[in-house]
Formats: C-alpha cells, structure tokens, sequence
C-alpha cells in the first residue's frame, strides 16, 4: 500500500505507464520527467495539510495563515515545491485550502478578534492616528500597554492588512493617511525643485533622525525616489 510520506510516494514513469495507469489512482508531478503520486497519497497529504492548518490557526489566531513554506517543512523533508504546488492546487480546486500570497489557511478561515484584542487594535488605531508621522516605536508602545512586545506586533500587522497602517521599517509603523499625506506634500515638493536634502526633508517630516530616516528609505524601496549623493530626486517612470 502505498506511503503517506510525501516523496516516499512518488515514482518515475514513462508516459505509457501514466496513461496505462487507472483513472484517478495516480497524478501525475512532473510531464517532462514522469513522475507520478499515488492519488490517495495526495490524499493523505491533504488531510495532513488541513490537520497542520488547523492547529496552527487555533495557536496563532491573529495570524490569517501559515508561511507556505513553514507548511511545506511539516508536512516532511520529502515534500518538494512541485509536490506543494499540486498539493495546494488540489486544495484549493476542493475547496479545502486558500492562498493569498506566501500564506496558506484553511478555507473560509478568518482573523476574529475578541473582545480584549479588539480593544487593543482600536487603541492602537487611536495612537498611531494621534501621532501622525512621529509615532512610537514598537517596543515603547508595548511598555506602554503592558503587552508582550511579539503580541502588539501581531495587532500591528492586522492593521497593515486591514490598510489603516504601512509598515516602514522593522519596529516603526505609520499611519497610512499621514503617510499618504506625506507622500503627496514630498511629490509636489520635488516637482517643483528637483530634489530634496535629508534636512528639507526632516522639516517636512517634523521629527528627528529616528523618523526621517527610515522614511526616507521606505520611499527609496517604494520607487517614488532615488537617492543622489546628498539629495533625493524623484525616480523615472
């Protein structure tokens, strides 16, 4: 019988053995090289992956999914990226599975916040939105909420993907309108002179090196400008 292993039940195959093979008992991984995968292996593995996505949305449950490769590492060394392809595409065709991005969760699968976290991320919310450009660092806001640093990290991030904050940096996140606003103030800027020193830019911002700098850089990576020795300009189209 054959394994639920991963690889273990994989198999090379000439093109006559796939097609002689009986309906439905054998999918085929790879056309140019053969290899086939008893179907209820891939069975198997799907009810694996469903197990694992399990656990890990009730563990992290302000996560919305598990890192594509972190399911590929559990579910055993022997699972290739071509072998997670099929198996994620088998999930999704069921409507077992769904993807976005890097992230692998079950089907239907939600964040939910509960009443304390949903507190926290309006609280959050609050702060970041009084502090426009200049806000906390990750760690300070932590100490003040008296949270784990890792856990506001999380609530953070929920705000990113719900679009209310950016992430610009690794502990800084920023209000998204007072980012927009920024972004728009520093487009007219440099249509208008060409370019713009690190001090201009600290005037713009109203805050120290802490702030300006990463910003600076988060819009260097976002493309809107290039830096040239001592001044920005912006980046061709």
């Amino acid at each position: 019988m054959p394994s639920s292993g991963g690889q273990r039940g994989v198999k090379q195959a000439g093109a006559t053995e796939a097609d002689a093979a009986p309906a439905g008992q054998v999918v085929i991984l790879d056309d140019d090289f053969g290899r086939v995968l008893a179907a209820e292996v891939l069975t198997s593995l799907l009810e694996k992956a469903e197990r694992l996505l399990g656990e890990f949305h009730a563990a992290e449950p302000l996560l919305p999914g598990m890192p594509a490769e972190q399911l590929r590492s559990s579910l055993g060394r022997d699972i290739d990226a071509k072998l997670l392809r099929r198996l994620l595409d088998q999930g999704r065709q069921t409507g077992r599975l769904e993807q976005q991005g890097e992230l692998v969760h079950l089907a239907g699968h939600r964040v939910e916040l509960d009443g304390k976290h949903g507190r926290l991320v309006e609280d959050l919310w609050k702060r970041y939105q009084q502090a426009g450009l200049l806000p906390p660092r990750l760690k300070e806001v932590a100490e003040t909420l008296s949270q784990p640093p890792e856990q506001v990290e999380k609530l953070l991030r929920h705000l990113v993907r719900n679009e209310r904050l950016v992430h610009i940096s690794a502990d800084l996140f920023v209000s998204a309108p007072a980012l927009d606003e920024l972004r728009q103030r520093l487009t007219r800027h440099l249509q208008e002179h060409g370019q713009i020193t690190t001090q201009q830019f600290k005037g713009m911002v109203g805050g120290s090196r802490k702030h300006v700098i990463p910003l600076a850089e988060f819009f260097d990576r976002e493309k809107l400008t290039i830096r040239k020795g001592e001044v920005r300009v912006l980046r061709s189209k």
